[in-house]
Parts: structure tokens; sequence; C-alpha cells
């Protein structure tokens, strides 16, 4: 069982308004300290949906990333099948 830190964010809006909210993901080590300043990002006409700037946990990073792993994935098994059809349909091996 993993924990990971959801660091509680507050920062002003471009109307001057102060947000304080949850980050939308998290980390293991925790990223920073209590009052620390960071930078943050947030979606402008939800400024509730808000995380780090400078961390590789980014809604944008994860989604990245999940892409390179499914089409790792995925030409991993055409290649286990490409191989099989190899040797099977072309060589004539009997399974």
């Amino acid at each position: 069982d993993r924990s990971y830190f959801l660091p509680m964010l507050k920062f002003r809006l471009l109307d001057g308004q102060t947000m304080v909210t949850e980050a939308m993901t998290g980390s293991d080590p925790a990223p920073g300290r209590p009052g620390d300043q960071v930078r943050v990002r947030y979606d402008t006409t939800s400024p509730h949906r808000a995380h780090l700037a400078d961390s590789l946990a980014q809604p944008s990073t994860i989604n990245a990333l999940h892409l390179v792993l499914g089409i790792g994935l995925m030409l991993a098994g055409l290649s286990t099948v490409g191989f099989w059809l190899l040797i099977v349909v072309v060589l004539k091996v009997p399974v």
C-alpha cells in the first residue's frame, strides 16, 4: 500500500481571487514543505483543477506516458502475432 502526497495549493487567480484546492496529482515523496512557493497551473474555466507546474505528474505528462506505454504494448503484441504467423504459416513448423 503506497501513499501519495496531494498538496493543498493556495494561489491567486488572474482576477485577484484567492483559490485553495487540492492538487489533481500526487507524488511520493512529497513535492515540498508547507509554505513553499511553487508554480501552479490551473484550468481558467475550473480553477479548482490545478496541479504543480514543475511536476512530472502533470495530466499531460501522464497522458503522454500512457500513450507511449500503450503503443509499446500494442507493438509487442503485433510482433508476437507476426512471429507466430512466420513460424506456422510461412515456415510451416508444426505447433
